[in-house]
């Protein structure tokens, strides 16, 4: 845990619901809020509108055939 506690990068978890289980400090730090406002919150919520239906879409496909590809 201290690995990602004290990362120089943004980490964050999301469940296959799309929800932010984990955040580091320095992801809060890029999104502007404390860490446990991230918690909950739907990681869409920090993309393009644009953006966020085809993310949903494509969360619904690796959810249902977890295969390893680009992001």
């Amino acid at each position: 845990a201290e690995i990602v506690e004290f990362s120089p990068n943004g980490i964050v978890l999301v469940d296959g619901h799309g929800q932010i289980t984990m955040a580091n400090p320095q992801a809060a730090r890029i999104f502007r809020c404390a860490v446990d406002q991230l918690i909950g919150t739907p990681v869409e919520r920090f993309m393009p509108e644009s953006q966020r239906a085809r993310h949903r879409h494509d969360r619904t496909q690796f959810n249902a055939a977890m295969v390893a590809r680009p992001m």
